[in-house]
């Protein structure tokens, strides 16, 4: 289903006394990871034609003896899961999201007029980040509307972002210790976290 679609799950759950179970589309790290591990199980139960392919085997030898197991294992890895990351990096979350899970837009609903705090965090475009993963987190982690978001800045190495001035200090406590995509982040308040600045002495 899709975003439209899932309010009308809703309706006909309540019309049909039926609770429906929603499954969710694999994200492209999720298929990345299967593909992997199916590879590697392939290798596993490959049938070695040991008479056949020994006329081959000492030039490869003699090329691969300078790498140790785990480097071996690594590289062997990595030439089909280089391949599976470029292909599915940019892959967007097909998943809709349910009025219920009160789950927030990829853009911000800001209310005009509120006093916003603008905030810091370690994640930016070289992490392959956007706005709409900034939004969730925030949302999630500290219990907020995505009304409660203004302007998300992204920058190379880290993003900037307005949030309602009221909820500032508790969206940066929620978020302490937490992870987006595996990357442990660190809000703060910007005018103390701006890369390359450093506070002026009092004299």
């Amino acid at each position: 289903v899709n975003t439209r679609e899932a309010r009308r799950i809703q309706d006909l759950e309540r019309r049909s006394g039926v609770r429906f179970t929603m499954g969710r589309i694999p994200l492209g790290r999720d298929i990345c990871e299967k593909q992997l591990y199916a590879m590697v199980e392939k290798m596993v139960r490959v049938e070695v034609n040991r008479q056949e392919i020994e006329p081959y085997l000492p030039p490869v030898y003699k090329t691969l003896r300078h790498l140790d197991k785990e480097e071996l294992i690594q590289r062997f890895v990595s030439v089909e899961f280089n391949r599976f990351l470029d292909y599915y990096r940019h892959s967007e979350d097909l998943n809709a999201a349910r009025t219920a899970d009160r789950k927030p837009r990829a853009k911000s609903q800001r209310i005009p007029g509120k006093p916003m705090q603008r905030l810091f965090i370690n994640v930016g475009r070289m992490d392959n980040i956007r706005e709409g993963a900034i939004v969730r987190l925030i949302c999630e982690k500290a219990g907020i509307g995505s009304d409660k978001i203004g302007q998300i800045q992204l920058k190379r190495e880290y993003s900037l972002f307005d949030v309602d001035k009221e909820v500032a200090a508790r969206v940066i406590k929620s978020l302490k210790g937490a992870r987006l995509d595996k990357r442990k982040v660190d809000i703060r308040f910007a005018d103390a976290a701006k890369p390359g600045t450093k506070k002026k002495k009092k004299p």
